[in-house]
């Protein structure tokens, strides 16, 4: 009886149907027999066959399992080498990323269009690589069915086919890597692209803040600017306050010798104005020289036992009491001076006016009266109003009852000519004739009050021009021409009367912008400015300083280094006294 062996063919199933070994059979019962040799042959080449398929199938399997240990070793090598490029093409492209930004967008598109290509590839030899695998289960099955007459050509396809699929194998391995490598350039060219997006839009950012940052520097500088402005503004005023406490004093000393000479004169026998008393006649005085002897009286009186003026570096009003040689810091509540306010000195009555208000920048107009009550208190009295706003001008008392605010600066005008006079007894201001020039920092004293002179001063240069005024004639500010000597233009000087009709004009700022120890002596009758050989001991200016008269002296405090500066009439020399000399009370 004899069998059949059916075998399917893969993919297809196609049945296979094998003759049944009829001669294993007469083998058996005949082994003698024509057919028994080729029964034993055809089962040991079938056993062989097998062996053989198990062999190839374990060495198939250890290939394909050292295939797959091999593209995952070269996969690991080629992510390292893949990590490593890609560091250098990030080093690259973070080098070169502003200016290649559209040649990566290019290179990127292009690498794409590669991985599709080599996607489509990769798909079509896998494909062909389960081609390759269906033959293989195929041919095993046709070994393992005993096809004997097809076994020799499988073999040698199977070798063909082994070799063609690890050729196909090893091209798939280096389409792997070549594929990964693109995947991960492309991934990492895509993060590179974030990143420096990323990095743009900071420095975007950034610029913003920078702009904003050079704006906000450059309101800071400009508000700086004004700033500094209004201190170089504060400054200029408070050299004018220093220089007007040493105005007022000059002419007492010149009062009292003048009346010491008038009464020598009328005890000697002698005439006035050089006309002899020898007939025995009583001289008679005339109206312009009995007011002389009468303002004499008046500034006699004026004698002072202090020297008062404005610190600015402590914002502290001092005193300065004269027989003592002490020098007080006075506190009071109620006193509130602005920067480059005057004031002027009567007896021991300080008068202060104007100024500007650094808070509010705005000038002021109020006189305020300033009366020593002891060593540490001062009475302080409001007055009346000026008509007109201003600071970096001059006080001057014409005499005990008439103070005179001439020249300096506000807000609505740069320089001042306008004038204002001030009744003391009747506690009112009137208009006073304007100067010729509009000017600030400017020197004024009252000779014998029957005159008030201007000296030098400010308009945008330095002036050397004297003007005069006669206050009882009602008349207008002349231009006094110096007929003869060395005077300089100047501003922010001091000077006193000296002598029936002298005035010593001293220290100031001329062109050098430093301070002078140039004394020149001004008459009124020869109309001449002469340079005096005594000399300031050290260069110094006097705004805002009132020169006071005590004695024979004349004392005045500098507004450089604050020293005391004391003039000698009867030697026509100066002396100094430095500030560190002088015994400083607490406040």
């Amino acid at each position: 009886m004899s069998a059949s062996t059916t075998l399917s063919e893969p993919g297809t199933g196609r049945e296979i149907k094998t003759p049944a070994d009829s001669g294993s059979a007469a083998g058996k019962d005949n082994p003698d027999g024509p057919l028994g040799g080729a029964s034993q042959f055809v089962q040991g080449l079938r056993h062989t066959l097998e062996r053989d398929l198990t062999r190839v199938q374990e060495e198939l399997v250890r290939e394909l399992a050292g295939i797959q240990g091999w593209v995952q070793e070269q996969t690991r090598d080629s992510r390292q080498r893949i990590a490593k490029v890609f560091d250098q093409i990030l080093a690259q492209l973070s080098a070169a990323a502003n200016a290649n930004l559209e040649s990566m967008a290019v290179t990127v598109n292009m690498l794409k269009q590669q991985a599709r290509v080599e996607s489509e590839g990769l798909e079509q030899r896998g494909t062909e690589a389960a081609d390759l695998l269906f033959t293989l289960k195929r041919i095993s099955m046709d070994l393992s069915a005993g096809v004997v007459p097809r076994l020799a050509g499988k073999g040698a396809m199977l070798r063909e086919t082994t070799a063609a699929l690890q050729e196909q194998m090893q091209a798939m391995r280096h389409q792997v890597t070549a594929k990964f490598e693109l995947q991960q350039e492309y991934e990492e060219l895509e993060l590179q692209r974030s990143v420096i997006a990323e990095r743009i839009a900071a420095k975007k950012k950034e610029l913003a803040l920078s702009e904003d940052r050079c704006k906000d520097a450059e309101a800071r500088h400009q508000q700086i600017d004004k700033d500094l402005a209004v201190a170089e503004h504060l400054i200029k005023e408070k050299r004018e306050r220093l220089e007007l406490l040493e105005k007022t004093a000059q002419g007492k000393q010149d009062l009292m010798k003048s009346l010491d000479d008038l009464i020598k004169t009328r005890c000697e026998g002698q005439g006035v104005d050089g006309v002899p008393a020898s007939s025995g006649k009583v001289t008679t005085l005339s109206k312009q020289q009995v007011q002389r002897m009468e303002a004499q009286q008046q500034l006699s009186m004026m004698q002072s036992q202090i020297i008062h003026f404005y610190d600015a570096k402590t914002c502290c009003m001092f005193v300065y009491h004269i027989p003592a040689h002490r020098l007080f810091s006075i506190d009071s509540p109620e006193l509130r001076l602005y920067v480059n306010h005057d004031s002027v000195q009567i007896g021991d009555r300080v008068f202060v006016h104007g100024g500007l208000d650094t808070i509010s920048i705005a000038y002021g107009k109020q006189l305020t009266r300033l009366e020593l009550m002891d060593k540490s208190r001062l009475e302080v009295t409001p007055l009346a109003e000026a008509a007109v706003p201003r600071s970096q001008h001059k006080l001057v008392a014409f005499d005990s009852c008439t103070i005179f605010a001439l020249a300096g600066r506000n807000k609505e005008e740069k320089f001042l000519n306008s004038c204002e006079r001030y009744s003391v007894t009747e506690n009112r201001w009137a208009p006073a004739p304007p100067l010729n020039e509009r000017k600030v920092l400017v020197s004024a004293v009252a000779l014998y009050g029957e005159a008030v002179y201007v000296f030098g001063g400010f308009n945008g240069s330095l002036l050397n021009t004297i003007e005069m005024l006669r206050p009882g004639t009602g008349g207008k500010w002349s231009v006094i021409k110096i007929k003869g000597g060395t005077w300089k233009a100047k501003h922010e000087m001091g000077c006193f009367q000296r002598g029936a009709d002298e005035i010593v004009v001293f220290g100031g700022i001329d062109n050098s912008r430093g301070g002078s120890d140039e004394t020149f002596v001004f008459s009124q009758k020869a109309g001449t400015m002469q340079l005096e050989k005594g000399r300031l001991k050290v260069k110094d200016w006097f705004q805002m300083r009132t020169p006071v008269q005590h004695g024979s002296e004349i004392l005045v405090v500098g507004q450089f280094a604050r020293d005391l500066h004391v003039y000698c009439l009867e030697k026509a020399d100066w002396t100094l006294v430095p500030r560190k000399s002088l015994e400083t009370a607490e406040k």
